[in-house]
């Protein structure tokens, strides 16, 4: 049973009533079920919400949409949020990732994070000495059969959650390299930022 149990609208008290009303209202008259375990707190529900429409699925940002579901499924990866690791992958081949491009993207997480770890300990007590080569396999991670802009994006955001800042920096040169704009760059940051407060969310759940 989930710690938060979506209230259903018998249930609901006057300003939990008037929130999911006010979901309904921007969701073809539906409020689904992640709005209703939110819905004990309601302004947190708006504001989550109102986060989804505006990093999740926008349409007009600098990123399209495909792009986008790449990221929060790998943030949700990088979290440990199973529930949404299930829902984003679903979402993913929706939006154009076949089941190949979907395994593709949880290796990159993976071995991105292997890298992080390993950089993360460079930085964190330098008198180890650890070599900047790490010695550790990731040709995955390099020759990606993905689009090559949007795995750099991927390994900036889930170098950030997993707090590498030298995996930050190796990726965010890389990804511009490519040509992608300071502008993307913010617009995937914020993606992961959206998408890790859901995943804190739904996990515990």
């Amino acid at each position: 049973m989930a710690l938060t149990p979506p209230i259903k609208d018998e249930e609901a008290t006057a300003e939990q009533a008037e929130m999911l009303e006010w979901v309904k209202s921007r969701r073809n008259g539906t409020a689904h079920t992640e709005f209703r375990m939110m819905a004990r707190a309601p302004q947190f529900a708006r504001d989550a919400l109102a986060l989804q429409d505006a990093h999740l699925h926008a349409e007009d940002g600098v990123l399209d949409g495909k792009t986008r579901e790449a990221i929060a499924l790998a943030v949700s990866v990088a979290n440990g949020c199973t529930s949404c690791v299930k829902s984003h992958a679903r979402r993913a081949q929706k939006v154009g990732w076949s089941e190949a491009d979907v395994t593709a993207i949880l290796g990159l997480v993976s071995q991105c994070s292997m890298l992080n770890a390993y950089h993360r300990h460079r930085e964190l007590d330098p008198t180890l000495m650890l070599p900047k080569q790490s010695g550790l396999p990731f040709g995955f991670t390099q020759n990606p059969p993905i689009e090559k802009r949007t795995a750099e994006l991927i390994g900036v955001v889930v170098s950030g959650v997993n707090g590498c800042p030298a995996c930050v920096r190796y990726h965010t040169d890389a990804a511009r390299t490519l040509g992608v704009t300071d502008q993307q760059l913010h617009e995937a940051v914020r993606v992961g930022a959206a998408m890790t407060m859901f995943n804190a969310y739904f996990r515990i759940q």
